[in-house]
């Protein structure tokens, strides 16, 4: 989990334009974007190695959390919507709670904000409630955002099977001349 450390009205797509114009990223650098509300948009594909977390990226899954959570939590619909995305793939994945982090969490950073430990408890408890059945999940809205052309359309939401993905290979053109 991150922040954006922007505010929250800062959509996924313009996250995205960001990262891909001003980091030559060659896409945005998580999988899904949870909003203020509690819109959950779906960025990358899950087989895709997002570069959100250093080392840790090609082991996990990034989840943004948009907005500033350095002097204040997340709001609750964000909060619920995330927790509900978790367990979503935590059961979708095979993974425990123990296994859902903060970035912070991993290395030395202010992400996913000073706040995380006073949410993170009651999240993690939530999502472990969640996968147990314990309380009804609510649905995430799941959009894909295109990622490298950001005039493109939102194109359907990626399915995808659980598989071990071996080898890849990841291109992208900027260009005349300028492929990476």
């Amino acid at each position: 989990l991150h922040h954006t450390v922007t505010p929250p009205s800062v959509t996924a797509q313009r996250i995205a334009e960001v990262q891909v114009k001003n980091q030559n990223a060659p896409g945005i650098r998580c999988h899904f974007c949870v909003n203020a509300s509690g819109q959950v948009f779906q960025t990358q594909p899950l087989e895709v190695v997002a570069n959100h977390a250093g080392n840790f990226s090609g082991e996990g899954v990034g989840i943004y959390l948009i907005g500033d959570f350095t002097n204040a939590p997340p709001p609750q619909p964000q909060l619920d919507a995330t927790a509900a995305l978790l367990a979503k793939l935590a059961l979708q994945l095979r993974l425990s709670t123990s296994q859902i982090f903060g970035y912070s969490d991993l290395v030395k950073t202010g992400s996913p904000g000073a706040t995380w430990p006073t949410w993170k408890g009651p999240l993690i408890a939530k999502v472990a409630n969640l996968m147990s059945g314990g309380v009804s999940a609510p649905t995430p809205t799941v959009v894909a955002t295109p990622i490298s052309t950001p005039t493109s359309q939102p194109q359907p939401t990626v399915t995808v099977a659980a598989k071990s993905l071996e080898h890849y290979l990841l291109f992208w053109h900027r260009g005349p001349g300028n492929w990476a």
